[in-house]
């Protein structure tokens, strides 16, 4: 991954422990934070842009599993944003050294009105399980 620098790559990277729904974004709401056990939005999102924040904690494929109401959509990742510190307190700030515990991805449904959001992704490295959340989107 381009992001990685050699820096970090010098580094065990460390296996994807943790898929969670971060935070719910739209044109007529703004961002929502999402709680790690939160099952549904508080807010009624829409407008033209729907964007969903993906906090992944250690290192998944590229290749992620998104579904709305149970229908297979396309997974664009449309922002990446690389994490450092630890799991248990992930920061987006790093610093040049810094090792990237994981990344928070942005995936477009642009043009969706809402409804049951699904994302699954594999663990880069043995036992390639996969890691779910999921959220109604009000």
């Amino acid at each position: 991954m381009s992001l990685i620098t050699s820096a970090a790559q010098a580094q065990s990277a460390p296996p994807l422990t943790k898929v969670m729904i971060f935070e719910v974004k739209s044109t007529d709401q703004g961002v929502e934070p999402i709680s790690e056990y939160q099952s549904a939005t508080v807010r009624d999102h829409g407008g033209t842009q729907l964007r969903v924040v993906v906090r992944e904690i250690g290192y998944g494929k590229s290749v992620h599993t998104v579904k709305l109401n149970g229908t297979l959509i396309s997974n664009t990742v449309v922002n990446t944003i690389p994490l450092c510190g630890t799991a248990a307190a992930p920061t987006r700030t790093c610093n040049p050294g810094n090792i990237y515990i994981g990344y928070d991805k942005e995936f477009s449904l642009d043009g969706q009105s809402g409804g049951l959001f699904s994302v699954s992704t594999q663990n880069a490295f043995s036992p390639f399980n996969w890691i779910t959340d999921t959220i109604n989107i009000l």
